[in-house]
């Protein structure tokens, strides 16, 4: 389109200019000056072979939901000539957050000269790619300027998974992946016992047989699945300086373990607790794991709304077989008197609880005295807990609590 109306310019201004000549009329000839005034002036404004190259580098590629990733945009004019006017707005994918930074700047770069713009962005659960950066170079006049070509290919991955979580042995009688003391079908050798009639051939001690002539009956240990009820205190207390707020660190707990004892076959039911409750019931298989990200994200998806005294109202709605799992920062003696309700109830109960105390002055210090306090009055009780510094795995704070209830 600029050609076309730069062409039609420069055809104006010759016409006139030759009508003005041949008539000996200066005023024709003046009027010539206007249209070769905008051929010139579109001329400035035009950046001719404009050329750059970009690179997009992340702090992480698979980061933990709410956390923080540093974004690095570099552009290199690869061009011979030189861009006096280079705006540049980087592709950040809608619903992730800028947290700090920005992602567009405006700059001028000579041949072979390059320029950085970084910013923060907070991670959410799921898949995100980025799109191709928009980059104008515009001349020194006040045309549109041209778009040029800048691909870079981005995606971050943020997924909750973690490799296991270590329940109480209380099952239900479907296979799964906790170990029971009792023998029968499974992987691990149990123990033996006299051969009975009707025992499948495949369990028979044949090495025994042919050393004794004596039958007998291999046990292994049955493994099995459990109920598990992942409940996550809501809250709006702030997190660390520039780290995740406790109800993302909350429900990032929630999602991982709901994940994983999905995986190995539970059922897995979740409530968001908080001034009321809401709750899904039990479930196993995709659609079950489906509803439980939605409802971690705030999609009710029939979520029950649970009123009055929530401990009593649960209790009406879960078996004696359910276990429960509750994420919370224990910040106040409410999480406390909610798990020893649950456990006096006969629920197997698991903690796992986020330290967001920092101990930094006189009330940090009194708060972190306070959670430790509420912790050693639940473990008392022998309910089981995962204490979580939040700058570590989640993972390594599980197997370490699991090796401490092993022990």
């Amino acid at each position: 389109m600029t050609v076309v109306r730069t062409g039609v310019s420069l055809v104006a201004a010759l016409l006139a200019g030759l009508v003005g000549l041949v008539a000996g009329n200066a005023a024709a000839f003046l009027v010539a000056t206007a249209p070769l005034a905008y051929v010139v002036h579109d001329q400035v404004s035009r950046v001719a072979d404009g050329s750059v190259a970009v690179e997009r580098r992340v702090s992480e590629r698979s980061p933990r939901p709410g956390e923080r990733v540093e974004v690095t945009l570099s552009i290199e004019n690869t061009g011979d000539t030189a861009l006096p006017d280079l705006r540049v707005a980087d592709g950040v994918p809608d619903r992730l957050a800028v947290v700090e930074g920005s992602p567009g700047t405006c700059t001028s770069l000579r041949p072979g000269e390059a320029v950085t713009v970084t910013y923060a962005i907070e991670a959410r659960r799921g898949t995100d790619t980025f799109e191709d950066p928009l980059v104008v170079a515009r001349g020194t006049g006040a045309g549109p300027g041209e778009r040029l070509s800048a691909s870079a290919a981005t995606r971050l991955t943020c997924r909750a998974h973690v490799d296991d979580v270590v329940l109480p042995s209380q099952t239900i009688q479907y296979t799964g992946r906790i170990e029971t003391d009792s023998g029968g079908e499974g992987v691990e050798f149990h123990s033996t016992r006299e051969y009975q009639h009707g025992d499948p051939l495949s369990r028979i001690d044949w090495n025994r047989y042919a050393a004794t002539d004596e039958m007998a009956t291999i046990s292994f240990r049955e493994t099995r699945a459990a109920t598990v009820l992942v409940v996550v205190e809501e809250t709006t207390e702030a997190g660390a300086e520039d780290g995740p707020t406790v109800s993302t660190l909350c429900h990032y707990a929630a999602r991982k373990t709901a994940d994983t004892l999905l995986d190995n076959h539970n059922r897995v039911g979740v409530a968001r607790y908080g001034s009321s409750c809401r709750y899904v019931p039990p479930g196993t298989g995709h659609e079950q794991s489906v509803a439980v990200d939605r409802f971690l994200d705030g999609d009710d998806v029939g979520g029950e709304v649970i009123t009055g005294d929530v401990v009593s109202e649960l209790r009406k709605r879960l078996s004696g077989e359910v276990q429960v799992l509750y994420c919370a920062p224990f910040l106040d003696d409410d999480a406390a008197r909610f798990v020893e309700r649950l456990a006096a109830r006969g629920h197997p109960v698991t903690v796992v609880s986020p330290d967001v105390t920092t101990g930094a002055d006189a009330a940090g210090t009194v708060e972190r005295v306070e959670r430790d306090r509420r912790l050693r009055s639940v473990r008392g009780r022998h309910i089981r807990t995962v204490d979580w510094a939040p700058d570590q795995p989640l993972d390594a704070a599980l197997e370490r609590a699991a090796h401490r209830w092993s022990g």
